[in-house]
């Protein structure tokens, strides 16, 4: 099961400095332009497989936020991760561009 979460409710649950795994599903040039959530990691959904998940997630039950530009592209993953077993799956609504509308930045990625 997916559930929605918003940008407030996100940054409220960093600023709590839940164990949350941030997985940014966008292609590597969108992270370029436009940076990334503190902590988030990196895996395009073209390239999504479960094994690549588990190279960073040690149980399938620990939450996972997954991001992309508006909120589409994680959702569509966040369906693979619940078909894989994965437990604890948010989508942020809206993706990084109502983060950004809700006021909270982005970081360089490298």
């Amino acid at each position: 099961m997916i559930t929605e979460i918003s940008p407030k409710e996100l940054q409220a649950k960093l600023n709590n400095k839940e164990a949350l795994i941030l997985i940014d599903v966008r292609e590597p040039s969108e992270l370029h332009m436009s940076g990334i959530i503190q902590g988030g990691i990196s895996l395009p959904l073209g390239d999504l497989t479960e094994e690549r998940v588990l190279k960073h997630v040690t149980d399938k039950s620990n939450p996972l936020v997954l991001i992309c530009r508006s909120g589409g592209r994680s959702s569509y993953a966040g369906h693979f991760l619940d078909k894989w077993g994965f437990k604890n799956i948010f989508n942020l609504s809206g993706g990084v561009d109502a983060w950004r509308s809700a006021g909270f930045n982005l970081v360089p990625w490298k």
